[in-house]
């Protein structure tokens, strides 16, 4: 049977420290191996193997540096019990050395138990050995390939987290489902568009595992169904029929999410915006069934949460009789207890109004549902609303 992966890095992650960047001070007194590291001529490897023939670096004195200047997080060891309750599979992916990882476990109360792909040290007394079986050429710089060693994991698991704070988590990220990030990884998931959860410490990630919803809220247009020819047929037509410019695919694309007529008003040349979505609709009602289409998985997802009890809700700025009789002929719509969009009598998102709408018809507080969409106006809705939000990067503009 098929379970949950939790993936850790250790240093910065793990230990609140960055011990590989602490113990890399050590070139800071061999001006040759600093400028080389600096230049990147020298991978992380290269260094370690260079450090090998410093005189008096014994196990002892690494290990002890090591140990002396941890910080594991406090919320580890009760992450490590949690997670063994709920039966999820966690390991240790890091760039540091396996010997000493263990040491620093041991050190602050975890004996035994937790899965480590690292580098390897070895003291083989007069002299340490360091071996690195997980270099790859795909990660030049690193000596643990951590994006092939999820990589191949993922077979044996149906989703795989990752929790992370540093450049060596950079390549591994897109090969998890769910991603935990803070520091350097969370702003680099953020100017990627990587969708990715905020947290400070293991017990913010406990929590986040551990919290049972009620009800979900979809938006539709990129988080639910595919109807991006329709609506790039119509716009293009609307253009023509006011013998405008046509527009290119990803330029219309970038308006999908904001109500047609804000869209509308700023285009040059459009003196009539109400007349001009009229015109959209018109073209749009006589393609959009057959030109929409389910986004991947969506219908095994939909009827999962329903099968298992969740109050299952869409809030769109699409018109919302469209937005029905969409989900119906797809299949899906009677598995919505409420679809509410644009022309029910509600402000469009960013305002709260259509979310809060389904919230009070599922008779739940807004701590109980969560909003999925793949836009920063669906982002902006939610916080409104007083909601938990998670972005989708299946859109044509990945929320920010």
């Amino acid at each position: 049977m098929k379970k949950i992966l939790i993936v850790s890095d250790f240093d910065g992650t793990i230990n609140r420290k960055d011990l590989g960047e602490e113990f890399g001070k050590i070139i800071e007194n061999y001006a040759d191996l600093r400028e080389k590291f600096v230049r990147n001529s020298l991978s992380v490897p290269d260094v370690y193997r260079k450090l090998l023939d410093v005189e008096g670096l014994s196990f002892n004195v690494i290990r002890d540096f090591y140990v002396k200047q941890s910080a594991i997080d406090e919320q580890f060891v009760p992450f490590l019990e949690f997670v063994n309750r709920q039966d999820i599979v966690h390991v240790i992916i890091s760039d540091g050395f396996d010997l000493l990882i263990e040491e620093t476990l041991r050190h602050h109360g975890v004996e035994d138990g937790v899965c480590i792909f690292a580098n390897t040290m070895r003291d083989n007394g007069s002299k340490v050995s360091m071996d690195f079986p997980f270099q790859d050429n795909e990660c030049s710089f690193s000596g643990v390939c951590k994006k092939k060693i999820v990589r191949a994991l993922k077979p044996y698991f149906d989703r795989i987290l990752y929790i992370g704070n540093g450049y060596s988590d950079i390549d591994a990220v897109p090969e998890a489902d769910i991603v935990f990030a803070r520091s350097m990884l969370k702003s680099y998931c953020n100017d990627h568009k990587i969708p990715s959860f905020s947290y400070d410490n293991y017990g913010d990630i406990v929590n986040t595992i551990r919290r049972q919803y009620k009800g979900v809220i979809f938006d539709l247009d990129g988080t639910l169904i595919d109807s991006f020819s329709a609506i790039y047929e119509s716009f293009n037509f609307t253009m023509d029929k006011l013998g405008l410019r046509q527009y290119t695919y990803e330029d219309v694309m970038k308006t999908i999410g904001v109500p047609l007529e804000e869209v509308m008003r700023t285009i040059d040349g459009v003196a009539d915006p109400v007349h001009a979505v009229e015109v959209f609709r018109s073209h749009y009602q006589e393609i959009y069934l057959k030109k929409t289409k389910l986004l991947q998985d969506v219908e095994l997802v939909i009827k999962q949460l329903h099968h298992r009890g969740y109050l299952l809700g869409v809030s769109t700025n699409k018109l919302g009789k469209y937005s029905r009789s969409l989900l119906e002929h797809l299949g899906i719509g009677k598995y919505f207890r409420h679809i509410i969009g644009v022309g029910d009598g509600l402000r469009s998102k960013p305002y709260p109004d259509t979310l809060e709408k389904v919230v009070a018809e599922f008779g739940l507080p807004a701590d109980d549902v969560v909003y999925i969409g793949d836009s920063l106006i669906d982002a902006q809705a939610a916080a409104q609303a007083g909601m938990r939000f998670i972005g989708v990067a299946t859109g044509p503009a990945p929320y920010a």
